[in-house]
């Protein structure tokens, strides 16, 4: 999502003649500290940084456009063993291309932002599993065992547990219809009962009036 320039840091060493003599970039080697400047910054700024090297004094300065950060500083070699030479001084060089770390942190937060992003949507689509799976259809089979126990099906039972609410609600049918269940089969027993007795009353009634009647006969 994010495109940058190419880096355009800068890491080299230079002797006296400010030619380069170690770079991060192999290109860059026996070429003048001009050469290699020119090539990443502008004419201005290549010339502020020379100078500042050219001066060995550890400096630190911003291009004008603020994209890239300079530092130079003096340095001074150690004299090769038996050379009658005294020790030579150099400059040490470095450019760190500020926007490059802009893209860099904007890149990282971009990706951070996609990465939680995920994580929020991982976790909501988890949560309507979650009530999709669990409470929708355990709500279902309660809202069926009802109505099959209003279509007269006493043996209906809704079979959902849990400690939560739709947990008890679903305990709490489940007792209400095994107390109609049992309420029902009392009544059906009393009535049979009550229709036994009402027939046996009816049978002597008429065994009676045929004695009755025998006997006035």
């Amino acid at each position: 999502f994010v495109s940058a320039e190419p880096h355009r840091d800068v890491i080299a060493l230079t002797d006296e003649q400010q030619r380069v003599i170690a770079a991060t970039r192999r290109a860059w080697i026996d070429r003048s500290l001009d050469d290699v400047l020119a090539g990443v910054m502008t004419e201005a700024d290549s010339q502020a940084i020379a100078a500042a090297v050219q001066r060995r004094r550890a400096t630190v300065i911003r291009s004008a456009d603020h994209a890239l950060l300079f530092g130079a500083s003096g340095v001074q070699f150690q004299p090769e063993p038996g050379s009658v030479r005294g020790s030579r001084t150099g400059g040490l060089v470095l450019v760190y291309d500020l926007e490059q770390a802009r893209y860099a942190l904007f890149a990282n937060m971009l990706n951070q932002t996609l990465y939680w992003s995920g994580s929020v949507a991982l976790v909501a689509l988890s949560m309507w599993l979650f009530l999709h799976l669990v409470l929708t259809r355990r709500a279902e089979r309660l809202v069926a065992a009802a109505e099959r126990l209003a279509g007269g099906d006493l043996k209906a039972r809704s079979g959902i547990d849990g400690s939560d609410e739709l947990g008890r609600l679903g305990q709490a049918f489940d007792a209400m219809a095994r107390q109609v269940d049992l309420t029902q089969t009392r009544l059906r027993q009393e009535l049979a009962e009550h229709d036994a007795a009402r027939l046996a009353l009816l049978v002597s009634e008429a065994v009676l009036w045929f004695i009755r009647r025998w006997l006035v006969s």
